[in-house]
């Protein structure tokens, strides 16, 4: 068995996006809250969604933070 080492990459909350970098789902669900309106067509809101993905890129290989999420046995 290996330790896994509690970085955001390994946090079950973590999406991947691109390379090693990702969004924090819980982040994502809390932002959409106000994102999503419903009064928009639905591709304004994915296009809101999406760029504040961008805006909240992490490293997967950041330390995590409190709320981390995971198995830590491989």
């Amino acid at each position: 068995m290996t330790v896994v080492s509690k970085t955001c990459g390994t946090c079950s909350s973590y999406a991947e996006v691109c390379c090693d970098y990702g969004v924090c789902e819980r982040d994502l669900r809390l932002a959409s809250r106000t994102l999503v309106t419903g009064d928009d067509p639905c591709w304004m809101d994915a296009m809101r969604a999406i760029s504040w993905a961008s805006d909240n890129l992490v490293d997967a290989q950041d330390d995590a933070c409190g709320r981390w999420e995971g198995c830590e046995w491989e």
